[in-house]
């Protein structure tokens, strides 16, 4: 809802790239849509119920949209979307896929309801794309991906949006070795993470006590959380050096920041988005 909203701002500055999120709406959300009140409503409707949850959301969206295109024009050539749940990259940007396999990795309900959905979508999508039905803990992942076609020797671009939050600690160190160990030298992560104080509850920042209590009214509590200077020793000791590790402020500054120079809106205080790279691999 966050994107499919986001992706009607008026102002492309602030807008959410994501087109294709009202595909996955029930009917009544998407006729929302259609009345430019209704959606102004609905965004401040948002905001109140969890303060910077929909400007994170346009703001890791193109962050991520960014690296991405980044990754594949410098010559990666797979790459995997973790926990891709409704994530529509294979399709909005099927163009700069034309000669990258990508993998969508998700549960087998989750990956059925979507495609059903997409059944709706007549637009291009990427030659390349396989599904790989896992479970949650993704014991399996590589041999799944072996069998759809993956190569464990090539570079690849991994992007963990929306779930290192809800792992057990040690499922998230557990999943950057087994992406070192099953990729080639040089493989990236491209992922989001919440700091420590707003999994545990101390973290007086913008949105910290709304997502938590929102979350666990949902049944899924945070799990796992890293203060952002812990961040770089923490990939080190899995075998990944940190690229870059934006936080609110460099996000908001580089995707939220209106026309005309006004401040920009304020994402959440508590979220980071990190991408690391390998130091070994498959092939190394």
């Amino acid at each position: 809802m966050w994107r499919a909203v986001g992706a009607t701002e008026p102002d492309p500055r602030g807008r959410n790239p994501d087109r294709l999120a009202r595909l996955f709406l029930p009917p009544t959300y998407r006729l929302l849509l259609l009345n430019p009140r209704l959606a102004r409503w609905a965004i401040r409707r948002f905001d109140r119920r969890v303060p910077g949850g929909y400007c994170f959301e346009t703001a890791r969206t193109k962050h991520m949209d960014l690296l991405l295109r980044d990754q594949i024009a410098a010559g990666v050539s797979q790459v995997v979307i973790l926990g891709a749940g409704y994530d529509t990259r294979a399709h909005r940007l099927a163009a700069a896929f034309e000669d990258t396999a990508i993998f969508e990795v998700d549960m087998p309900a989750i990956q059925e309801r979507k495609r059903r959905r997409l059944a709706r979508y007549d637009g291009p999508s990427a030659s390349g794309l396989r599904y790989i039905a896992v479970d949650r803990d993704h014991r399996d992942l590589f041999e799944r991906l072996v069998e759809a076609g993956y190569e464990g020797r090539r570079r690849t671009f991994f992007i963990w949006s929306g779930v290192t939050m809800y792992l057990r600690p040690s499922a998230f160190t557990e999943t950057l070795a087994d992406i070192r160990r099953g990729s080639g030298a040089g493989s990236a992560v491209l992922f989001d993470y919440f700091s420590a104080g707003a999994v545990n509850g101390t973290s007086d920042a913008h949105g910290a006590r709304q997502i938590a209590r929102r979350v666990e009214e949902l049944g899924e509590p945070l799990s796992f959380g890293a203060e952002p200077d812990e961040m770089g020793a923490l990939l080190e000791r899995s075998g990944f050096e940190l690229v870059s590790n934006l936080g609110p402020e460099e996000l908001a500054e580089r995707y939220l920041r209106r026309a005309r120079g006004r401040s920009p809106k304020q994402p959440f205080g508590f979220a980071f988005i990190a991408e690391a790279r390998s130091r070994g691999g498959a092939s190394a």
